[in-house]
């Protein structure tokens, strides 16, 4: 597994990151946003409406932490509950680090300097 160490910027937390990510684990990010709930509501006069319905923040919350999961290795050599450990660091640092993971599920070079 290839890996790169960014160190945050306040805290100066050490986390290790996947350098990318297969097509398998991408299809477990994006899959939340395909499982999407449809209702069948009945409206004035009997006509059978469609409509999709769930909830935006919690998906979004559910895709980052499945992403956390799969791309950080460890943080300050820890390897249980990154998710946990990355919630806990200072607002500055956790966005610093989530921004280095959307560069990698976005799939830019992440190796690149």
């Amino acid at each position: 597994m290839e890996t790169k160490t960014i160190e945050t910027p306040v805290e100066k937390h050490q986390v290790v990151l996947k350098s990318f990510i297969t097509g398998e684990e991408e299809d477990k990010i994006k899959k939340i946003w395909r499982n999407v709930e449809v209702t069948m509501e009945n409206s004035k006069g009997g006509v059978v409406q469609k409509t999709a319905s769930f909830n935006m923040a919690n998906r979004i919350e559910i895709a980052e932490k499945i992403a956390v999961e799969i791309i950080i290795v460890s943080i300050d050599e820890k390897t249980e509950n990154v998710y946990g450990e990355l919630k806990k660091m200072n607002s500055k640092d956790c966005n610093f680090v989530k921004k280095e993971i959307d560069k990698i599920t976005e799939d830019e070079d992440f190796l690149e300097e």
